[in-house]
Parts: C-alpha cells; sequence; structure tokens
C-alpha cells in the first residue's frame, strides 16, 4: 500500500463539497466564487492556516468564510445576492461534508434556502440528496475501513518533548510452532523486512495524523523510523515517500536516522530536507563532541536524541529540541 491518505481524502472532501453545491445552487454556481471558498475551507480546515488570513486558525473558518465573501464583492461587479447565494451554499456542502449520518432536516432547511433565494424548486431534491449524503457516509466508511488490519498495530507515546510522539508498528502475526521467538524476530529485523515495514508504518501513521486533523487536532508531532537503505533503491523509494508527500504530513513526522546513517547518505538525506522532509538524529559513536562542523550539521534536524547518557555531551545544552531516552 503506497496510497498518500490525506491527499485522497482531501481530493474525496473536496469532490464532496462541489457535488453537493452543484445539487443545491445548480447552474447559479459560480466556479470562480465556490472555489475561493472553498481554498480557504481546505487550507483551515486541514493545514490549520491560510495565507489569506494569515493570523487566523481552523476556529475562525466561518469568519474567514464571511470575510472572503467581503472580499469578493470589493472585486468584482458580482451582485450581493450571487455572492451571498454562493456563500450560503458553500457552508451547506461544507457542513454536509462532515457529517456522519444523514440529516433530512437539514435537507429541509436546503430546499427552503433553495425556493427563497434560489428560484429552485424539486419535488424530488430532499430525497435525492439523503441519497447523495448517505452513499457519500458509505464511501468514506470504506475508506477507512480499508486500513483496518489485525496483523500491525501503531502504538505511539509521549516522548520527553511537548506533543511529540514516538511511533512503533507492533505485529500480531501468528507463525508456526516450530519457528521460535528468536529466529521470528530475526527476520523480523532484516533489511528488506525493515524496509516493508515502513510501508505499513507511514500508512497507519498517515491515518493517524488524517483522524488528529479531523478531530481538530494540530499540534501533536511524530517521530518515525526511516531505514536509510531504501534511498539506495529510487523506485522504492518513490512509492515509500509518495505516502508521506504532502505539507501537513512533512509538518507532521520527524523521520528518525543515526547519525552514522546521516554520515553515510548525507547527499540524500539533505536533498530530501530541501524537499520539506524533517529529520531528527540520534547521537552515537560517529558523533565527535565539540567538532565544530557537528554543531553546524545539528541545525539541519529538528530533534537531536540522545539515548544513552554518555553522548548526553555538554555542548547539547544550547539546543532546545532535545530528546533524552535514557
Amino acid at each position: 500500500m503506497s496510497i498518500n491518505v490525506i491527499n485522497e481524502y482531501m481530493q474525496f472532501s473536496k469532490d464532496n463539497i462541489k457535488l453537493y453545491a452543484q445539487k443545491i445552487i445548480g447552474k447559479k454556481l459560480n466556479e470562480e466564487v465556490f472555489d475561493k471558498f472553498l481554498s480557504v475551507y481546505i487550507s483551515l480546515r486541514f493545514y490549520n492556516f491560510s495565507p489569506d488570513f494569515p493570523n487566523m486558525d481552523v476556529n475562525d473558518i466561518n469568519e474567514c468564510l464571511k470575510l472572503t465573501a467581503r472580499k469578493i464583492l470589493d472585486s468584482t461587479l458580482l451582485t450581493e445576492e450571487e455572492v451571498n447565494n454562493n456563500y450560503v451554499t458553500f457552508i451547506y456542502s461544507a457542513y454536509l461534508d462532515m457529517i456522519n449520518q444523514s440529516n433530512v432536516e437539514v435537507y429541509k432547511q436546503i430546499n427552503e434556502f433553495r425556493k427563497l433565494k434560489l428560484d429552485l424548486n424539486s419535488m424530488s431534491f430532499i430525497d435525492d440528496m439523503n441519497t447523495t449524503v448517505s452513499k457519500n457516509i458509505s464511501k468514506r466508511l470504506k475508506f477507512f475501513r480499508s486500513f483496518d488490519t489485525n496483523d500491525f498495530e501503531l502504538i505511539t507515546f509521549i516522548t520527553t518533548y511537548p506533543n511529540l510522539y514516538n511511533t512503533e508498528l507492533i505485529h500480531h502475526i501468528s507463525f508456526p510452532d516450530l519457528y521460535s521467538e528468536f529466529a521470528i524476530e530475526r527476520a523480523y529485523e532484516k533489511e528488506a523486512i525493515r524496509e516493508q515495514r515502513q510501508f505499513v508504518l507511514y500508512s497507519l501513521l498517515s491515518l493517524k495524523v488524517l483522524k488528529d486533523i479531523l478531530n481538530k487536532k494540530y499540534f501533536e508531532t511524530y517521530l518515525v523510523d526511516f531505514e536509510p537503505s531504501i534511498l539506495d533503491k529510487k523506485n522504492k523509494l518513490k512509492r515509500l515517500l509518495n505516502i508521506i508527500d504532502n505539507d501537513t504530513m512533512k509538518d507532521k513526522i520527524n523521520l528518525r536516522v543515526t547519525y552514522s546513517d546521516y554520515l553515510k547518505y548525507k547527499k540524500d538525506l539533505l536533498a530530501l530536507n530541501k524537499e520539506g522532509y524533517h529529520f531528527a538524529v540520534i547521537i552515537d559513536d560517529k558523533y565527535e563532541a565539540y567538532a565544530a562542523r557537528n554543531e553546524i550539521e545539528l541545525n539541519l534536524f529538528s530533534f537531536v536524541i540522545i539515548e544513552d547518557e554518555k553522548y548526553n555531551y555538554t555542548e547539547f545544552k544550547k539546543y532546545k529540541n532535545i530528546i533524552y531516552e535514557y
């Protein structure tokens, strides 16, 4: 599995909102105006930030949409009625995209809006909306259930840094009794298996991040292991990164590598960093204390992880993003 969970869901949400709008307002839908509302909404809903309103967050969505309507009125020749009808249509459409069960009373309200403001009247509108929304709710549930697995479980636990969580992939796969636990774990830790585990881990973590967002939990971030050997396999790397190639995921996760891995794959890791991927480094024997070169390079990492007290050099006290795991 190498789909980008957040991109898939975001597109699903956009498509639903547009579909509902088309059913509500029909030919009176102004695509350009509606897309401006949609852009502001998606930015705030999924990123908790909008470049149009940098000082506002997801809790200000309604206010931002009202301000967007005013901006449109000030910059176009559209009438206030046209802009307002598209605005109200968007509000209804976005609401329908978020509900978890069909609501006939809301469809009745929308139908009254259609009659009074849009001069639209259809005997089948309520039934049509009920069918359409119910179908999309089922699709959403199916989407989330597609990630259900009894074989693997994502575990998260808080680190010494606020709102930063460690991640671990636990397997529940049954093996024949003839294999010892030691043999199973040794096989589980082979390079090829570690690389494949990342696909499962990143997919499950993407799903968790998506659920965080939908529950308006925007400040949780995660540490996740990155198997550097995959950097030698470009096609495999491309499929893996596709899972997390999204601005939200890039902000939410920190790929964990050892300092030895960094030295070996420096060029590749720096290239990924320029693409927006964040890294956390585990200090090991390859790190030389007080070396100026090392100090400069540490600034490339979002977090410095110290797993052994012997690596807790005095120089690290100047860094804010230190995680102690010993």
